[in-house]
């Protein structure tokens, strides 16, 4: 074993063997990080939003003809029934609204 030492073949061997195992842990690393993201609202957990699929096209709408986020929540709530904040509003023209 000295003798393979001496050459320098076993050190080479290893620190390719590290490199080899180092490229493993940045590839698996990567792909923890993604699965998180994809797992991270899997159970669906949280507060479920109070607006239907109807309610937000209708949210959309409003505020493509230029409506404020309390006029809007107003009007679906006079005509839902179920109240909704201005905030709510926002909160879903920020996340789903795509002009």
């Amino acid at each position: 074993m000295v003798e393979r030492l001496r050459d320098g073949s076993r050190i080479n061997e290893l620190e390719k063997e590290v490199q080899k195992k180092d490229r493993l842990i940045k590839r698996l690393r990567a792909q923890i990080n993604e699965f998180k993201q994809v797992q991270s609202n899997l159970r669906k957990a949280g507060r479920k939003s109070k607006a239907t699929e109807e309610n937000k096209a209708e949210i959309f709408r409003l505020r493509e003809e230029g409506y404020s986020y309390a006029q809007i929540a107003e009007f679906i709530t006079e005509n839902s029934g179920e109240y909704i904040s201005k905030s709510t509003v926002a909160k879903i023209t920020k996340e789903y609204y795509r002009p």
